[in-house]
C-alpha cells in the first residue's frame, strides 16, 4: 500500500509552455546566452541556499537592459506558467485518507514561498533550505525520513527520468510524470485511487 506520495513542482504541479528563460529572453530582446548565464551559474548557488536570487540578479538586470527592477523581473518569473488545479485537488483527498503528500523541489526560497497553493502539502523539501538537491543521497534520505514509512510504500514522482532512476535505485516505487491521466493510471495500478473511492463510498453509507 502507498502511504506517501512525493510530488515534483516544475513539470508536474506547475506547468508552462517552454522555459521561462527562453520566453523572457525573446520578449525583452535578451540573448539566450545572456539569460542562461544566470541560471547556469549564480542560480545554482541560490537554489541550495548559498546565495540570494534578488542580490545575484541585480547586475544582470543592468546588463540585460531589462525595463524594470529586480522585483519586476522576479514577479514575471514567478507568474510564468500555472498550476494544474486538477492535480492539486488530489492532494486533500490523499491526506484525508492518511496518505502523506510531500513536495520536493530544486528551487530558490522566494519562488517556492510565492506559491500559496503549496500550503496543502504535509511537507515541502526545498533544496534552498537543506543545501542539497534531489539527485543527491542526502535528499533521498530526507524524503525517506520525512515519509515515515517503508521505502516500498513511497511513490516518488518526477517528470525527469534521471530523478526517477535515482528513486528506483533508492528503493522507492516511482512514476515518470507526463500528464495527470497517466498519473491516475499508475495510482489505479497501485490501488491508490481504488482505496480512496472505496473509503469515500463507505463513509457516505455511514
Amino acid at each position: 500500500m502507498i502511504k506517501t506520495v512525493i510530488f515534483d513542482l516544475d513539470g508536474m504541479l506547475h506547468l508552462s509552455k517552454g522555459l521561462f528563460s527562453i520566453n523572457i529572453a525573446k520578449k525583452y530582446g535578451i540573448t539566450e546566452e545572456q539569460i542562461t548565464a544566470f541560471f547556469k551559474n549564480e542560480y545554482v548557488q541560490c537554489r541550495i541556499g548559498k546565495s540570494n536570487s534578488r542580490k545575484e540578479l541585480e547586475p544582470y538586470i543592468k546588463k540585460w537592459n531589462f525595463p524594470g527592477t529586480v522585483d519586476d523581473f522576479m514577479k514575471i518569473w514567478f507568474e510564468f506558467g500555472e498550476f494544474d488545479q486538477e492535480l492539486l485537488k488530489l492532494i486533500p483527498a490523499f491526506k484525508s485518507k492518511s496518505v502523506k503528500c510531500i513536495l520536493v523541489t530544486n528551487n530558490e526560497k522566494e519562488r517556492v514561498e510565492y506559491y500559496k497553493e503549496l500550503e496543502v502539502f504535509d511537507e515541502i523539501l526545498g533544496s534552498y533550505e537543506y543545501g542539497f538537491c534531489k539527485m543527491e543521497e542526502q535528499m533521498m534520505n530526507l524524503m525517506f525520513e520525512k515519509s515515515g514509512c517503508a521505502k516500498e510504500e513511497i511513490l516518488f514522482c518526477d517528470d525527469k527520468e534521471k530523478f526517477i532512476l535515482k528513486g528506483q535505485e533508492f528503493g522507492f516505487k516511482t512514476h515518470l510524470y507526463s500528464n495527470i491521466e497517466n498519473f491516475k493510471k499508475t495510482l489505479r495500478e497501485l490501488d491508490v485511487l481504488w482505496i480512496l473511492k472505496t473509503r469515500k463510498n463507505k463513509h457516505l453509507k455511514n
